[in-house]
């Protein structure tokens, strides 16, 4: 039973693409969802991270926020997978919220709770996120 879970949960997992650059490994996630997911909140004007083409990382301008909540805050949200993503793997967690926030002009929160689902389960996001942009609207009766 304990071999399905694990075998389960690592189905769900992101794979990296790693890829050299001037000799050294940079590991990047793929998170294109066609079309480009739209921020939430549109009021949020804050200058986005801007990538740093030298180091190839992303870094957070002097209007970003701190993280508005830490590693179990993403275990409460998106269960374990982004709990070990975040815990194992701190400044790759950091480098998705930082791209996410620079596509999409959004808050700190707001990417980080995008990243903690999409490290949930990436394919049920990707397809959130698509409808999001199709602008389908569902409605919901209750009777």
């Amino acid at each position: 039973m304990l071999l399905l879970v694990f075998t389960t949960v690592s189905s769900f997992t992101i794979q990296p693409i790693s890829t050299i650059k001037n000799q050294r490994i940079s590991t990047t996630t793929n998170l294109s969802a066609l079309p480009p997911p739209k921020p939430y909140d549109t009021t949020y004007k804050s200058k986005p991270p801007t990538f740093n083409k030298q180091t190839s990382l992303w870094e957070p301008s002097a209007e970003t926020e701190p993280q508005p909540y830490g590693p179990w805050g993403s275990f409460l949200r998106g269960g374990p997978a982004p709990f070990l993503v975040r815990t194992l793997n701190a400044n790759d967690y950091d480098q998705a919220v930082f791209k996410y926030m620079a596509q999409t002009s959004c808050s700190r929160i707001e990417a980080q709770g995008n990243m903690d689902a999409f490290f949930n389960n990436g394919a049920d996001w990707a397809y959130q996120k698509s409808e999001e942009a199709r602008l389908v609207c569902f409605n919901v009766h209750i009777i």
